[in-house]
């Protein structure tokens, strides 16, 4: 999909030099697993990573969400996905799950954690089975392989992606020659790095922050 998008992006602007990535939560994991997989041939001459949730694993990030938002993301995604207009197409495809002995909607809709869900999703996204799954689509798979610079960052306060993430992969950051650069902040939520003491935030310093290593990448000879 994100080879197809990058297509169409070269296309609309050809004269166009250079070409960032920037991604915020469950959107780092398709960014970070893409410029793995591609290393040297990765399309992006950057990218900016916002509030990774790093290992997508059994016992990664899924099972670190704050409870309260657990169960609130649990049914946003119940609704969004399962429920309503797509209900008809999740039953049919249900018959054709059980026969291949995979979960099935009614086991997504008994789900009680994200955890469960994600557990439960994989014949849903197109997998044989679990452990297929998480090879062909956690972003720790091929971390290391990225070649393209990147910055990420982290609020030692989020309650969703939480900082013992990083804590688990703080490696990835390791050795003089990476490409890849950690900012922890000590507050800024779950993408929000608001400025400002006011009601209505100023402006996201995170937004800020990708923009200025954009232009020092684009600015470098």
């Amino acid at each position: 999909d994100l080879d197809l998008h990058v297509a169409a992006v070269k296309k609309k602007y050809p004269r166009a030099r250079k070409l960032f990535a920037y991604a915020e939560s469950a959107g780092t994991g398709l960014a970070v697993r893409y410029a793995g997989e591609k290393g040297c041939k990765c399309a992006f001459d950057a990218m900016t990573m916002v509030c990774p949730g790093y290992d997508t694993g059994e016992g990664g990030a899924f099972s670190r969400f704050e409870p309260a938002l657990d169960r609130h993301l649990l049914r946003s995604v119940k609704k969004t996905f399962l429920f309503g207009a797509n209900a008809a197409t999740w039953r049919a495809w249900s018959e054709s799950a059980a026969r291949a002995a995979r979960p099935s909607f009614d086991d997504l809709a008994r789900t009680r954690t994200m955890a469960e869900f994600q557990r439960a999703a994989y014949g849903a996204e197109g997998f044989d089975s679990l452990e297929e799954y998480h090879d062909r689509t956690n972003p720790m798979g091929t971390v290391l392989g990225i070649e393209t610079p990147t910055l990420v960052i982290n609020a030692d306060d989020d309650p969703v992606c939480a900082p013992s993430n990083v804590d688990d992969n703080v490696f990835c950051f390791d050795g003089a020659d990476t490409s890849r650069a950690l900012v922890r902040t000590p507050i800024g939520t779950h993408c929000c790095f608001y400025e400002g003491r006011t009601l209505v935030p100023r402006n996201s310093w995170a937004h800020v922050a990708a923009l200025d290593f954009f232009q020092a990448v684009a600015e470098e000879k």
